[in-house]
């Protein structure tokens, strides 16, 4: 279950979540990080991964294999999660490796994500070597906007600005 939420400290605003898909999930974490589950399903989908590598969106990974193994999530429409916005935190640390963890991730969980994001995830995570480095720059770039365009993630974003007020609802 995951409910909305507030942001406080140095930004104050709804943090909007919406119902979760299995398009919603593949295109990014859409749940926050305190929602609730039960222990079995943390059984059967044997916990967190500790092997990613780089680290971090440990949590996004976890809710991809619950949504493998048929966990059915549910969006709480009430405000009862609150998350401390400050300077550098894990997230934003996470988020500077984006592209690799994305990468890794699709790589995890083969049977969400389509033949072509799995084959770009390999060119990006790929870029290891100096002859790959150029094309592993250019996958990277590919990879946010295929992704942006592909997993409707400009829709998304759309809907969830609307929902805090900073865009009027088009009526």
């Amino acid at each position: 279950a995951t409910p909305l939420g507030r942001t406080f400290g140095q930004e104050q605003r709804p943090l909007v979540t919406l119902p979760v898909t299995r398009r919603r999930l593949c295109a990014g974490n859409c749940l926050v990080y305190a929602s609730l589950y039960r222990r079995e399903l943390f059984d059967r989908v044997g916990g967190y991964a500790t092997g990613l590598r780089p680290l971090g969106y440990e949590d996004w990974d976890f809710w991809l294999a619950a949504l493998a193994a048929g966990a059915k999530f549910v969006h709480v429409k009430e405000e009862l999660f609150g998350y401390r916005r400050h300077g550098a935190s894990m997230l934003s640390a996470a988020d500077a490796e984006a592209p690799a963890l994305r990468a890794a991730i699709a790589l995890r969980h083969p049977g969400l994500f389509p033949r072509w994001r799995r084959g770009l995830a390999r060119l990006v995570l790929g870029a290891d070597s100096v002859a790959g480095a150029a094309v592993g720059m250019r996958a990277r770039r590919w990879w946010g906007l295929l992704s942006l365009l592909v997993d409707r993630r400009l829709g998304l974003f759309w809907r969830q600005l609307r929902g805090t007020g900073r865009v009027a609802a088009r009526t």
